[in-house]
């Protein structure tokens, strides 16, 4: 956390590790979430309870594909509150 670095993957995120038919739009849909996961975390964020959050944790893909892509205001007023201390 708070490193200048981040990994997403996207092995779990494929619909073919679950014997399903390929699906870019989906596929896209789940990186998109996961790299502003991860980026959060780079920015010093901790998982958050609001599911629809980006930071809200996913131990499954299902729980990927709830989520959203953005930060909930709590986590984009700390991010901006820590961008403005620097």
């Amino acid at each position: 956390m708070g490193g200048r670095a981040a990994i997403a993957s996207l092995f779990r995120l494929r619909q073919e590790l679950y014997g399903l038919p390929a699906d870019s739009e989906l596929l896209t849909a789940r990186l998109v979430k996961e790299v502003a996961h991860e980026l959060g975390h780079t920015f010093g964020l901790t998982h958050c309870p609001d599911w629809r959050c980006a930071m809200h944790a996913s131990n499954t893909v299902e729980e990927v594909d709830l989520k959203g892509a953005t930060y909930c205001r709590a986590c984009a007023a700390e991010i901006r509150n820590g961008s403005e201390s620097n």
